[in-house]
This record gives structure tokens, C-alpha cells and sequence, in this order.
């Protein structure tokens, strides 16, 4: 009967241990009931000049905080670029030109910006879920021939306050 016993105990603390198990922090228990975390952006991979296009984005969210905007940005990752003269940075070396300086500005603001102005635009048919997704509703302007990613995020509100989520991308081309 002591065999029954020992045994009886053992299985008992396998027990415990497994219930004690259950309550460990698991990767979606790291976000509050109202947490939103962008996975992926879709869109034509082709991109033209003043056309319209949907914007497909997919997200992991508990619970359903309610999403403002999605708001994008064209960037230029492998640039080339003719560069300021010599004279610009010489200029500024030598003054005490504060950086951020027209020179320093120019790649940034310039013809040749490698990041378009963010613009922010409405979310529709909000689809919550495992994963959730919505659509967002562009139409292509100004878009340069050497821009060749697309960065979104999103806006939501928790507890009246505005959060943003994380950015996600996606690779294009951009043809006339």
C-alpha cells in the first residue's frame, strides 16, 4: 500500500507542476487587452502614377481598440543620388551653421529625398480576428521612379489616448 501511496503523490505533484505550468507568460499574453501589432502589408508589387490602389494590412490585436488611420510612407532604400557640392559641407564646417542647415537638409527636402512626406488616411472593413486585417485606400501621387518600399503603421485609441503600432513594409516598383 506504500508503493500506491508514493506513487499516488508523485502523480499528484506531476499535477501541480503541469497546472503551474499552464499559468506561464505565453508570446500573446505580452499584450494588454487592447494592444494592436501590425504583421503585414500587401499591395500590387508594381506601383503607377495616379492610380488607386487597395492597401491590404493584417494585425494580432486582444481585444478590438478601435483603429483612426493608417498612415504610409514611400522610401528610397538603395539610392544613388547626385550629392551636394563639396562647397555645402565645406560652408558648413566652417560656419557655425547648425545641422539641419539647408545643406544638411537638402537629401531630406531636396529633389532627390529618399522618404516621401507621411500622409494618413481612414482604415475600412476593420476585420477583427485571428489575425485581423483592414484595407486602406490609396491613390498614388507624386510617387518617385526611386522609391521602392512602402512603410505603414497604424493609429488606435486606448483610454481615449492615440497610439501608434509598429511599422511594417513592403517591397514595389514604381513604373510611369
Amino acid at each position: 500500500m506504500g508503493i500506491f501511496y508514493q506513487k499516488s503523490f508523485k502523480l499528484l505533484l506531476l499535477l501541480f507542476f503541469l497546472a503551474g505550468c499552464a499559468g506561464l507568460e505565453k508570446p500573446w499574453d505580452r499584450f494588454t487587452p487592447a494592444d494592436l501589432k501590425l504583421l503585414r502589408v500587401e499591395m500590387p508589387q508594381v506601383v503607377h502614377e495616379d492610380l488607386p490602389y487597395a492597401v491590404h494590412v493584417t494585425f494580432q490585436s486582444r481585444g478590438a481598440p478601435p483603429i483612426e488611420r493608417a498612415c504610409i510612407r514611400w522610401v528610397a532604400e538603395e539610392f544613388g543620388s547626385p550629392s551636394p557640392s563639396l562647397t555645402c559641407y565645406a560652408f558648413e564646417v566652417s560656419s557655425d551653421q547648425p545641422i539641419g542647415s539647408a545643406c544638411t537638409r537638402w537629401l531630406a527636402d531636396g529633389p532627390y529625398a529618399d522618404v516621401s512626406p507621411l500622409f494618413c488616411t481612414d482604415v475600412e472593413n476593420v476585420r477583427y480576428g485571428e489575425p485581423g486585417s483592414f484595407i486602406v485606400r490609396i491613390h498614388t501621387r507624386n510617387v518617385k521612379l526611386y522609391y521602392n518600399r512602402m512603410d505603414v503603421y497604424a493609429e488606435y485609441i486606448v483610454d481615449g489616448e492615440i497610439r501608434t503600432t509598429n511599422t511594417v513594409s513592403t517591397r514595389i516598383r514604381v513604373e510611369r
